[in-house]
């Protein structure tokens, strides 16, 4: 799928070995901590939101999505970490009876209509 090994690509060994062992150890302590802070909420409700900096991490998004407790996952799309303000802001909101609108699209320009 990737082509041919280069060699001399900067993507050689070792680098490529460290790449996948963070990504490993990322994803197996990711895991654990959604287990232990959300496990129960995860089991009763089946959803899942995610943001900040690691929230774009696809590797990590299947290994979540895949896990049969998870019906539902929802990345925010702002998901630097200045979108994890966006979550706490929804979390404190609903902790107070505040409806949150659901997010329907990422769009927040002008609204324009083509005739066609």
């Amino acid at each position: 799928m990737a082509g041919a090994k280069r060699e001399g690509d900067i993507a050689d060994e070792p680098y490529i070995h460290y790449a996948a062992s963070m990504q490993a150890l990322f994803e197996k302590l990711s895991l654990q901590m959604i287990d232990y802070y959300l496990g129960d909420i995860l089991k009763e409700t089946g959803k899942i939101a995610f943001a900040g900096g690691c929230a774009l991490n696809v590797k990590l998004n299947q290994k979540i999505i895949a896990r049969p407790e998870v019906k539902e996952l929802f990345v925010q799309p702002a998901s630097g970490d200045a979108g994890t303000a966006v979550g706490a802001a929804a979390y404190v909101s609903h902790a107070r009876g505040v409806p949150v609108e659901k997010m329907e699209h990422v769009y927040l320009g002008l609204r324009t209509a083509t005739k066609t």
